[in-house]
């Protein structure tokens, strides 16, 4: 498990086990050392818990975009909008 630097970029690499063989993965992280390695520790806890890291944050991310995506009411368009500030 390390953290390095490309270009401007840090990136994460850490290992897991997936179906009992390991797989290495890395990921770019943030423009910022201190950010890369705090989510390589958070990283470090749900490995040590079982959990799959990429997992757990897909999750999270699908409940968000279920939760807060826009409404379907259809949008007026640009010619709708001009009598009214006329």
């Amino acid at each position: 498990m390390a953290v390095y630097k490309r270009k401007n970029v840090w990136y994460i690499d850490y290992y897991i086990n997936v179906n009992g063989k390991k797989e290495r993965r890395r990921e770019p992280v943030s423009t910022r050392k201190d950010v890369a390695e705090l989510r390589l520790k958070e990283y470090r806890e749900m490995i040590k818990k079982g959990k799959d890291p990429k997992g757990a944050i897909s999750e999270s991310e699908n409940f968000k975009e279920k939760t807060f995506r826009p409404t379907d009411k259809k949008i007026p368009k640009f010619n709708q909008f001009v009598p009214i500030f006329l």
